[in-house]
């Protein structure tokens, strides 16, 4: 058994703004989807912070024999020992409070409950917080729909994203919350951006 997964998560997700360069991830995070960026951020630093036990390697993407897959895994042996869901959201996603992400954390919470193994499951939200709306120039530069929802909504004050994520964690049952932070991504389009993330444990 890996040195404590809970642990190893939760620091390797307080790093996770260090693995970019200055204002990188801030510039990302807005012109894409930043899931994939940042699980693969994730699972580099589990890899670092396991390199000295040989036994215990970190997969992405991976395929369980249920015919799912599953973002990262920490495998000991070959063997799970953890795996991880994870899913990215913008501030206003939560704030208008509709069906995702809520829904689409809840179908993870579902099939990691589903998965047949000795270890430990979680599920990971990723919000992207601009704190303000960047000017129309830079729209081109944005996915459309972004854009359109962030004008709806105008700049996000932290309290109203707090309560938001509140709801949210009552909305998909109150799993246990592992852990809950925020990382700076720096500046995109003159505005700076935030990354919070809740890591929830599953219970198998």
């Amino acid at each position: 058994m890996p040195r404590s997964v809970t642990t190893t998560l939760a620091t390797s997700l307080r790093r996770l703004g260090s693995e970019f360069k200055p204002n990188r991830l801030a510039y990302l995070s807005l012109t894409a989807s930043n899931e994939a960026l940042l699980c693969g951020a994730l699972a580099s630093l589990l890899h670092e912070a396991y390199a000295d036990q040989g036994h215990t390697q970190v997969r992405r993407e991976w395929p369980s024999s249920s015919d799912a897959s599953f973002d990262v895994a920490v495998l000991t042996d070959g063997v799970p020992v953890a795996l991880i869901e994870a899913k990215a959201a913008m501030s206003f996603d939560l704030v208008q409070g509709g069906d995702f992400p809520k829904n689409a954390v809840l179908e993870d919470l579902d099939r990691l409950k589903g998965v047949d193994f000795e270890g430990e499951r979680y599920a990971l939200l990723l919000v992207t917080h601009p704190h303000e709306i960047p000017r129309p120039e830079y729209d081109i530069a944005m996915p459309a729909s972004s854009t359109e929802d962030m004008r709806r909504h105008g700049a996000i004050e932290p309290a109203r994203v707090d309560n938001a994520i509140r709801r949210f964690h009552g909305a998909v049952g109150n799993p246990p919350l592992v852990a809950t932070g925020r990382i700076s991504a720096g500046t995109a389009f003159d505005v700076d951006v935030s990354i919070i993330y809740l890591l929830l444990s599953v219970p198998g």
